[in-house]
C-alpha cells in the first residue's frame, strides 16, 4: 500500500506531504479503498461505543463491571450479561445514523471497497439511496457464520465489508464488546481464515491508496489494522509508508512508539 491518508490529521508532518493528484487518480481508477474508524460515528464528541455504554449503564442488571473509554472495551459480570448487552447493542446500532450528506458523498465516489470497523450497517442505506447495488459482508471469529459469495466489485457494485462484526440481529454474537471477543476476533483474522472472501482479499492486494476516516493513528488497534490490510507480498518496509506517516501525538509514549516502528 503506497499511500495512507487520515482525515483526522489536519496538519501533515514536515517530511510527509499529501499528493492530492495521486489520491484523485487512484479514486478515479478505483485503486483507492475507504476505511471508516470509530470516530466516523460521533455524536457530541462521543463515539458510538461510548454512546452505547452511556445507554447500557442505565439498564437494570446490566452486569457491567468496568468500561475502558480509551480502548472502548467492556468487562461484564458474566456471559449472560454480555449476551444481553449484544442484543441491546444490535438494537442500539439500528438507531445510530451517520450524516446523510457524508453518506451521499461516499456513495458517489467510485470506491470498490469500503471497510467499516464499526458494526453498524448505515452504509447500506446510503448506497442504496444513491441507486447503487452494494455487496455486504462481515467478518467474525465465530465459525458458525455462513460464507457469502462476493463478486468482483466495481463502482456500481462495491463491497461494503464490516471487518469487526455486524449489528444485524442474526449476527449479534459478532459484536465485539470485551477483551475475549477482541482476542478471538483478531486471532481468527490474522490467521486469515477462509471466512475472508477472495474478492475482498483481491481488492486489498490491488489497491494503491487507503483513505482513513475517524481513526486515532497512535492507537495500537489502528496500527494492527494497517498491518493487516498491508497485503503486499514483499517483506514489510516503511519506506513506502505502509503504516502511517509520523504525526505529532498527544503524549510522549505515542511519539516514542511511532519513532521506533
Amino acid at each position: 500500500m503506497s499511500k495512507v491518508f487520515n482525515t483526522e490529521r489536519t496538519t501533515p508532518p514536515e517530511q510527509f506531504s499529501i499528493d492530492w493528484d495521486d489520491i484523485y487518480y487512484d479514486i478515479k481508477t478505483q485503486k483507492a479503498i475507504l476505511v471508516l474508524g470509530p470516530g466516523f460515528l460521533v455524536q457530541n464528541d462521543q463515539t458510538s461505543k461510548q454512546l452505547l455504554y452511556e445507554e447500557l449503564k442505565n439498564k437494570p442488571d446490566n452486569g457491567i463491571l468496568h468500561f475502558n473509554p480509551d480502548n472502548e472495551i467492556f468487562l461484564f459480570e458474566s456471559q449472560y450479561h454480555k449476551t444481553k448487552a449484544q442484543r441491546f447493542a444490535s438494537m442500539f446500532y439500528e438507531k445510530i445514523q451517520a450524516d446523510p450528506a457524508i453518506l451521499k458523498c461516499i456513495a458517489e465516489l467510485p470506491f470498490p471497497l469500503v471497510i467499516n470497523t464499526n458494526p453498524d450497517v448505515t452504509l447500506l442505506a446510503g448506497y442504496q439511496n444513491a441507486s447503487k447495488k452494494p455487496q455486504f459482508d462481515y467478518f467474525t471469529g465465530r465459525a458458525s457464520k455462513s460464507p457469502v459469495e462476493l463478486s468482483k466489485p466495481d463502482k456500481d457494485h462495491p463491497i461494503l465489508y464490516n471487518l469487526f462484526g455486524s449489528s444485524q440481529p442474526e449476527a449479534l454474537e459478532s459484536i465485539i464488546l470485551d477483551f475475549e471477543d477482541m482476542f478471538t476476533h483478531l486471532k481468527a483474522l490474522f490467521e486469515n481464515t477462509k471466512q475472508v472472501p477472495d474478492a475482498f482479499n483481491t481488492v486489498l492486494r490491488e489497491a494503491d491508496t487507503y483513505i482513513f476516516i475517524g481513526f486515532r493513528m497512535e492507537k495500537l488497534r489502528t496500527q494492527l489494522l494497517m498491518r493487516y490490510i498491508n497485503t503486499k507480498t514483499h517483506d514489510f518496509d516503511n519506506r513506502d509508508k505502509n503504516y502511517t506517516a509520523k504525526s505529532s501525538f498527544g503524549d510522549a509514549d505515542s511519539n516514542l512508539f511511532q519513532e521506533t516502528v
